[in-house]
């Protein structure tokens, strides 16, 4: 089951504009009323799945990753990887750089199942 979410359509000559405030990469258009909640979902469906598929080069570190990218704490636009949006947290949280090297460490051991 996943998580609710906000739909704002916007009606227009040819129908409506659905937009999801939470992924603001989602935009779809729908002909009919009826049809602005099951676009809006898959919409989003499309969107989680590209994200969880997605290759980039995070603009904090470099690095290349694959999967779903984190929201930098910097400006909540910003897509980063996950290794750097888990130190802008713990960053925010005030825990020190070599304690946010173990905890990065450990959450590795633990993805690639050591």
């Amino acid at each position: 089951m996943s998580k609710p979410f906000h739909v704002i359509a916007t009606p227009d000559e040819n129908g409506y504009t659905v937009t999801i405030p939470e992924n603001p990469n989602v935009s779809a258009r729908c002909a009919d009323a009826a049809d602005i909640v099951p676009t809006a979902t898959a919409a989003r469906e499309q969107d989680e799945q590209n994200r969880h598929e997605k290759t980039a080069v995070c603009p904090k570190c470099g690095k290349t990753y694959t999967g779903y990218p984190a929201m930098s704490r910097t400006d909540n636009k910003t897509e980063i990887c996950p290794e750097c949006g888990t130190r802008e947290a713990l960053d925010a949280a005030g825990v020190e750089k070599a304690e946010q090297d173990k905890i990065i460490a450990e959450i590795q051991k633990a993805a690639a199942g050591v």
